[in-house]
């Protein structure tokens, strides 16, 4: 297992005491080569495929469109088979471009009441000393816009059967 924050570094990084009989004999320096696996990717997405504000009829029943989305950002690593998680890792920095429409929480990204936005940029960035990625996505923001509702007269009759319709 790769420590947090572990990096490839070169150099003597450990001391080695040879004894004899409770004596020493020789001491010094021990180079060590750590050479972690380069990275070679970033991916940053979103669970959901859209979001509606909380109070836009589009988020309540039967539309039941989500007002928040969980955040993923993995990084993939030469010769490692599966994505590493970095969206809580403290070298990676979130940042939403509307920050008046949506906000990050934790793992989420939360549509503020009332946002006006037609879409929410995220951005992030992971900084390590052996690397860099910087990656943006954006989520489109729904509005019910218009509602059909079709109308058919009770009881069927010759006077129901041509109400005009507003």
């Amino acid at each position: 297992e790769v420590a947090f924050g572990a990096h490839s570094h070169c150099g003597d990084l450990a001391t080695v005491t040879w004894m004899r009989c409770g004596q020493t004999v020789a001491s010094g320096p021990l180079p060590v080569n750590i050479d972690m696996p380069p990275a070679l990717d970033m991916t940053l997405g979103f669970v959901r495929s859209r979001l509606a504000q909380p109070n836009d009829p589009a988020s309540k029943a039967p539309i039941n469109v989500h007002t928040q989305t969980e955040i993923t950002n993995t990084i993939t690593f030469e010769g490692v088979p599966n994505p590493i998680d970095f969206l809580l890792d403290p070298r990676t920095t979130l940042t939403v471009q509307e920050a008046h429409c949506a906000s990050v929480s934790g793992r989420y990204l939360i549509v503020q009441p009332g946002a006006m936005c037609a879409s929410v940029t995220l951005t992030a960035q992971t900084v390590h000393v052996d690397w860099s990625f910087t990656r943006t996505t954006t989520i489109p923001l729904v509005t019910l816009a218009e509602m059909f509702l079709p109308f058919h007269a009770y009881p069927d009759t010759s006077t129901n059967r041509n109400v005009p319709k507003a």
